[in-house]
């Protein structure tokens, strides 16, 4: 019998035909940290070391009766920190003291990696119970570090809810900078997308998942009928290069 090709190596063949970058190299031989990567790391290392709740089945992000997000939001702090950007008194005083943690030991990451303005201002002027940002930015600045969110939903959480709890949790964690409805909802598709994927379900059929969650949200229309359009693309084995041909003649 036939063995199915994983999901990994399932994408690995699609990006084969048209390569992809090599990774940009420190001189000290570590791999260089674009904004995002880093920007991921100091709230993965949060929840990580977050408290898991002792019932069975507790969720490791937020135990029960807390809400996620200030656990979350406090790491992008850190973070803006290592940019340059100085943050607020009182938040560099809660942040940045014998609590600070280890990853800001980490001299690589206070390299320079050009944060968005958006960024910048929505972590600046969220304030305690304000965690939401108030702008309609939906740049891939927030899609693009949710993918943890699969990771704790496929060892924390278990039950038919877990796909659209972790739509739910990389909705609002996208939102913590980027206030569009679309940016939200492209969030939790690509996050409930990783969860299938972990799974050990095809891409085809993650991604069915996803939008089956996302048409339960009444502004997923502009992400569905960007993922049809991709699809399309994808069935037509149209490559990035072949696609900007394209938009640049219309």
């Amino acid at each position: 019998m036939e063995i199915p090709p994983s999901p990994a190596s399932e994408a690995a063949s699609w990006a084969a035909p048209w390569g992809t970058p090599s990774a940009p190299r420190w001189n000290s031989s570590r791999v260089a940290v674009i904004a995002a990567k880093a920007a991921i790391q100091f709230p993965s290392k949060a929840a990580s070391n977050s408290p898991r709740h002792p019932r069975e089945g507790g969720d490791p992000i937020s135990p029960q009766g807390h809400d996620p997000i200030p656990l979350l939001h406090d790491p992008y702090l850190r973070w803006l920190h290592t940019q340059g950007v100085p943050l607020r008194r009182a938040d560099r005083d809660r942040l940045l003291g014998t609590n600070r943690g280890w990853l800001l030991e980490q001299k690589e990451l206070f390299s320079q990696r050009a944060p968005g303005n958006t960024w910048i201002s929505a972590l600046l002027h969220g304030g305690e119970g304000e965690l939401e940002a108030r702008n309609t930015s939906k740049g891939c600045g927030a899609v693009m570090r949710v993918a943890p969110v699969a990771l704790y939903a496929t060892t924390g959480w278990h039950g038919p809810d877990r796909d659209a709890r972790a739509f739910q949790l990389a909705m609002e964690l996208g939102a913590i900078t980027h206030g569009h409805p679309t940016s939200k909802m492209a969030c939790g598709v690509l996050a409930t997308l990783l969860v299938g994927i972990l799974r050990g379900e095809p891409i085809a059929v993650a991604l069915d998942r996803a939008v089956a969650v996302l048409r339960g949200h009444e502004a997923g229309g502009e992400t569905e009928r960007a993922i049809e359009r991709a699809r399309e693309l994808a069935n037509a084995r149209t490559s990035p290069w072949e696609l900007q041909l394209t938009d640049s003649k219309v």
